[in-house]
């Protein structure tokens, strides 16, 4: 009975806390949509420093409330909420963010571009911008808990993955006019010839988990992956060719600078083709081996 209490007790705290951080927002809002902002700009700093802790819940709980008052002046707001650490926070601190935003792109067009940005930005490995450390940066959470330093980023990486994947395919599901935004999207930012393996490995991991949880997407991802494993194939047949030249005549090196400003190697770019083309043989070998429907 005591223990029933202390969590009654518990409970009664949070909703008090909650009811007073929603009524603060709000207030905020107010006063910005009379031209005051400093009260706005206090809460966007707030929001900001809860992000590297399990507190920011009560946030994206609060936010989720007073969602009707968002406006396009609220942009501060959005641009804050979405440096939430999204790979490395906890289960409850991802449910809330990710019920939030879903919620944020069907009822706040304005803002869904930003949003699926974010995922996107998340799917290739990339933060936005570091957040606050948690208190007890040691403690276990999330796809970390339990696992050695090597396994545990693997696997918070594979589950970050996962869930850019359900988010975006519940908005397209939920809302079939963002269908066209979010491939727009993932065709302005595929990872380009010089940004990272990683980088590369993740986008077109993510791209196909995102073909197969959207029927309506799958034709236009895959060519879209194509497109740029051929565009990978030329860059490299394009640097071995040109660094034969220079090994002819080392004159040429004067007249490929340009092409080699960001100094990426024969081995990265093979590297990048080749992690991309073991994706595209992984889904392939998937799709081969699903039953057939129907």
């Amino acid at each position: 009975m005591a223990h029933n209490g202390g969590m009654a007790a518990v409970e009664g705290e949070e909703r008090r806390a909650l009811a007073m951080l929603e009524k603060s927002l709000a207030s905020a809002l107010d006063a910005l949509s009379e031209g005051e902002k400093n009260e706005y700009n206090h809460m966007v700093e707030l929001l900001k420093q809860s992000l590297g802790s399990d507190a920011c819940v009560l946030w994206f709980h609060a936010i989720t409330t007073i969602m009707h008052a968002l406006s396009d002046d609220t942009v501060g707001l959005i641009e804050a909420l979405l440096l939430f650490p999204h790979a490395t926070a906890s289960d409850s601190a991802l449910r809330a963010f990710e019920s939030l935003t879903l919620h944020l792109c069907l009822t706040h067009h304005q803002h869904a571009r930003l949003v699926i940005l974010y995922y996107l930005r998340s799917m290739m490995g990339i933060a936005s911008e570091p957040a606050p450390a948690p208190a007890d940066p040691a403690a276990p959470s999330g796809a970390h808990a339990g696992a050695g330093a090597e396994s545990s980023t693997d696997l918070a990486a594979s589950s970050s993955s996962l869930r850019v994947t359900y988010v975006l395919s519940s908005l397209v599901q939920e809302a079939p006019a963002s269908t066209d935004v979010v491939f727009q999207l993932l065709y302005e930012h595929y990872p380009r010839p010089w940004d990272c393996s990683e980088a590369h490995q993740n986008y077109v991991c993510g791209c196909f988990r995102l073909a197969r949880a959207c029927p309506g997407l799958d034709e236009r991802i895959v060519a879209l992956v194509i497109d740029n494993i051929i565009l990978l194939d030329v860059q490299l047949d394009d640097a071995v060719r040109r660094q034969e030249e220079r090994d002819e005549d080392e004159l040429a090196l004067q007249f490929n600078v340009e092409l080699d400003e960001r100094h990426v190697s024969q081995e990265e770019l093979a590297e990048r083709l080749d992690l991309s083309l073991h994706e595209a043989f992984s889904y392939i070998a998937a799709l081969c081996a699903a039953p057939e429907e129907g």
